[in-house]
Parts: C-alpha cells; sequence; structure tokens
C-alpha cells in the first residue's frame, strides 16, 4: 500500500513537473513562431500552433530539425520598417470591420462610433501609401497588385464616402465600392495567408 501510495506521489510530481514545462515552452514557442513566421500566420495561428507544439516539446527540441521559413535577410532594418506599416494598415482596418459589426450586433451606431472609423480609416490608408512597391513584390507576386487595388483603394473610397461633400448617392457608391474591395482583399489575403511572409516586427 505504501508503495503504491508513494508511486502515485512520484507520478503527481512528474506530471507536475511536465506541466510546467509546457507552459515555459509555450512561451517559447509563441515567441518563436512569431519570429520565424509571417505576420499572416501569426494572426491567424499564432496560439494554436505553439499551444499545440508545447505538449510535444521534446521531439521539437530533439528531433525536428525543419528550416525556418523566414530568412535573415527578412528581418532587415528596410523590411521590418515596411512590415510595421504593412501590419498597421491591417490591423486599423480590421478595426473598422469590428466597429461595424458590433454596430450591427448593437443596432446602434452612435457619432463616437463614426468618428473612431473614419480615424482609423485615415490611419490605414496613411500606413498604405508608406509601405514600398518592392518590400509587396518581394513578399508574393501578386500583393503588391492585391494591396493597392483591393486595400489601399477600398481604404480611400471609404473615406471619400464618409467624409466629402459629394451627393449623398456618389457617397453611398462609394463607401459600397469600399466594402466591395475590401471583402475581395479579405477573400484574397485568406486564401494565400500561408504563402506571405511578412516578418513580425
Amino acid at each position: 500500500m505504501k508503495i503504491k501510495t508513494a508511486i502515485i506521489e512520484i507520478l503527481k510530481t512528474i506530471i507536475g513537473i511536465y506541466l510546467l514545462s509546457v507552459s515555459v515552452f509555450f512561451t517559447l514557442f509563441s515567441w518563436q513562431y512569431a519570429k520565424e513566421n509571417s505576420f499572416i500566420k501569426t494572426l491567424y495561428l499564432g496560439e494554436k500552433v505553439p499551444f499545440a507544439k508545447s505538449f510535444i516539446w521534446p521531439y521539437y527540441v530533439f528531433f525536428d530539425k525543419k528550416p525556418k521559413e523566414l530568412s535573415e535577410s527578412d528581418f532587415s532594418e528596410s523590411n521590418l520598417k515596411n512590415a510595421g506599416h504593412f501590419i498597421a494598415t491591417i490591423e486599423n482596418a480590421g478595426k473598422v470591420v469590428g466597429i461595424l459589426k458590433l454596430a450591427d450586433q448593437s443596432q446602434s451606431f452612435t457619432r463616437n462610433d463614426f468618428d473612431a472609423m473614419l480615424a482609423y480609416l485615415k490611419i490605414a490608408l496613411r500606413e498604405a501609401r508608406m509601405v514600398d512597391d518592392s518590400f509587396l513584390e518581394s513578399r508574393h507576386k501578386e500583393l503588391r497588385k492585391m494591396f493597392r487595388e483591393k486595400l489601399q483603394a477600398s481604404l480611400e473610397y471609404q473615406i471619400k464616402g464618409y467624409d466629402s461633400d459629394d451627393e449623398r448617392s456618389v457617397r453611398e457608391k462609394s463607401v459600397y465600392l469600399g466594402m466591395r474591395l475590401y471583402d475581395e482583399w479579405s477573400t484574397w489575403i485568406n486564401a494565400n495567408r500561408d504563402n506571405i511572409k511578412i516578418p513580425n516586427p
């Protein structure tokens, strides 16, 4: 009986140590994933992959020798600067979508919501214009075209629709076109996110 109790206590200790190691390796793998993979992949898989890997950490520590997806050159000063503007564009554009979704759920859209949405659109557009074409072309052969003609154009049309003195019909058409372009951008980026290597600054 004493031996059985002792074995149980030993197993509890081992499990406790293992779970502690899992938490430690989750933090490590999270940092490593963000460092080695693109911003797009980190955005969608930034917690799931490190969490799964942390439970089988001995394999990745002792056996896994896969090459990194991003090279040292991807983290050059110029690339990191452009990546920062690229990420800021996407994040601020996403905040606009978030405001609209909350407004739809609550059936309420206040003046503060409108002002915040317009501010995020303008920040996103400013950041988009600061991204170099050469950077976009180096990340994916179609990224420059999609970024400029879909995402950036979407921001321009929405701002024109929300913040101009044009007739209502013209403004509504601009907003509609802007949202349609954003949907096309979202569809494309989701379909290609695994092939777009944006360093996470």
